[in-house]
């Protein structure tokens, strides 16, 4: 068709052409290679079950304290449903407490704490139907609890506080979410639980027998992830970090706007009852947590050693996890370096 046309002319009105087509297809091929170079880390997927030193973790989601694409949370219906899907690797991060972390690290060793959330403080407890007025009265008597290291663990300091043995008592084994259903239908005698559970029960006239305030920093609750979180996705953790403890200040310095979120969770409706809350859960500052993490061997690790021989007289661990890795104090480091 373009016979007719002169073959000098053409050459020339073509050049232009080739040259965009060049620029076209180098400009594809760059653009190639940086989505290639492009992180593409997926987020840090936390699983934590209902407990109100987790719920800082859900209050930084509502505010946007981080990017969706760096953190998502996932509740789930009890720790023992939490450890399963850290197991599975459907979570790579979980808020756990220490018993339960010195329990999974064994069998996860590439696993590392990296945040203390907060000690219990009246917040873990034994109650007991109506009627009942000491502990020792449970003797022989149908005890329900979430078989997990927590749960067995919180029971054994009781009895042992009390002078008695697990075999004076009944074991009913349920998960977290079905505790009030069981001392509501009165299936069991009593329930190790905690809140907002515990709140609920003694409001419907449940007697408190026991709780964490008698074992002080013995129920530490603390947030576990892989290590490679560590090193492949960084900014990721530092941006769970940083976003915990601005809910942390939100909760103190702002409770009316903590309320709005946490209540309807919490089934809390005044700002007394969220102060009351927090009062059974002592959440400590950057400061102290930071203290504590860079340096274990002043108080975390005689404090591990000591749950973990616990443990394992009581069957719970088959062997101390290693204490030299235990906690890892690298994000909230670089946290504190920040501008």
């Amino acid at each position: 068709m373009l016979e007719w046309f002169p073959r000098d002319l053409l050459e020339t009105l073509m050049k232009p052409l080739r040259s965009l087509g060049l620029c076209l297809l180098m400009l594809m091929l760059l653009l190639s290679m940086l989505s290639c170079t492009r992180s593409t880390a997926p987020p840090i997927r936390v699983a934590s079950n209902l407990w109100p030193g987790y719920e800082p973790l859900y209050l930084a989601e509502e505010l946007g304290f981080w990017n969706g694409d760096q953190v998502r949370m996932q509740e789930l219906a009890s720790a023992t449903e939490v450890i399963r899907a850290y197991r599975n690797q459907s979570v790579n991060a979980a808020c756990l407490t220490l018993d339960e972390a010195m329990g999974l690290i064994r069998t996860e060793p590439d696993s590392r704490i990296i945040l203390i959330m907060d000690f219990s403080s009246g917040g873990d407890a034994i109650i007991a139907q109506p009627g009942f007025s000491s502990f020792r009265d449970l003797a022989g008597k149908r005890i329900g609890l979430e078989q997990t290291a927590l749960g067995t663990f919180f029971l054994s300091r009781a009895l042992e506080k009390h002078g008695m043995s697990m075999e004076q008592v009944e074991l009913h084994a349920k998960e977290f979410n079905y505790h009030e259903e069981l001392f509501r239908k009165q299936l069991v005698d009593a329930v190790v639980t905690f809140e907002p559970v515990r709140s609920q029960l003694l409001a419907a006239g449940g007697v408190e027998l026991f709780s964490s305030r008698e074992i002080p920093n013995e129920i530490i609750d603390v947030l576990v992830v892989r290590e490679e979180l560590l090193e492949q996705n960084p900014e990721a953790v530092e941006a769970l970090l940083h976003g915990w403890f601005l809910a942390l200040d939100c909760i103190h310095q702002q409770p009316d706007r903590a309320l709005l979120y946490l209540g309807p969770r919490l089934e809390l409706e005044s700002i007394e009852e969220l102060r009351a809350l927090y009062r059974l859960a002592t959440l400590p500052s950057f400061e102290e947590v930071f203290a504590l993490m860079e340096d274990p061997e002043s108080s975390l690790l005689p404090i591990s050693r000591k749950l973990a021989g616990i443990m394992k007289s009581n069957g719970l661990l088959d062997a101390e996890p290693d204490y030299n890795k235990l906690f890892d104090a690298r994000a909230l480091t670089r946290l504190d370096q920040a501008p």
